[in-house]
């Protein structure tokens, strides 16, 4: 999911008992039309294809549920009751890499490697191009897969072994 579509997220979205959430909103800071500063929105996702279902683990099932039988706000992901914004989101997200001692790693580059990890494991393209939202598969293969050296040498190697 986009970090906005995080933000968004209610619990209202969730099935717990099909183990699936709704994606239908999203968060996010914008310019004031007047330029006098910024405000945070809700509105719909990016796009009709960024509006869908995604599945969801038993695992993630379970912790959220936890989550929520001692939670009080109708966002899941909230600070005293009150939704989280993006930026702060993306803010602590860059704190925790920093401490790892990693760089040039942002909240959105998970997305990255979730379809990167997807398409190593096998995936159909068109699956994960439907979880990560995308209205064509060839944008999920452009932009949000990596082809690692060792994949290239195997593509040679099959190609050339009889």
């Amino acid at each position: 999911m986009r970090i906005g579509e995080i933000c968004g997220l209610k619990w209202q979205d969730i099935d717990f008992d099909e183990h699936f959430l709704v994606v239908q909103r999203t968060r996010q800071r914008i310019l004031k039309k007047d330029d006098s500063g910024t405000e945070l929105i809700e509105s719909l996702p990016k796009t009709l294809y960024s509006q869908r279902v995604i599945p969801l683990s038993e695992s993630l099932v379970k912790a959220l549920q936890v989550r929520k039988g001692r939670d009080n706000c109708d966002y899941v992901i909230h600070q005293a009751g009150l939704p989280l914004e993006p930026r702060i989101i993306g803010r602590q997200f860059h704190k925790l890499v920093k401490g790892f001692g990693w760089t040039d790693i942002s909240f959105h580059s998970l997305r990255h490697t979730f379809a990167t990890r997807c398409v190593e494991s096998g995936v159909n393209i068109a699956a994960i191009s439907s979880l990560m939202g995308h209205s064509s598969i060839k944008t999920t293969l452009d932009i949000y897969t990596t082809t690692f050296f060792s994949e290239k040498a195997a593509a040679i190697k099959q190609v050339t072994t009889f």
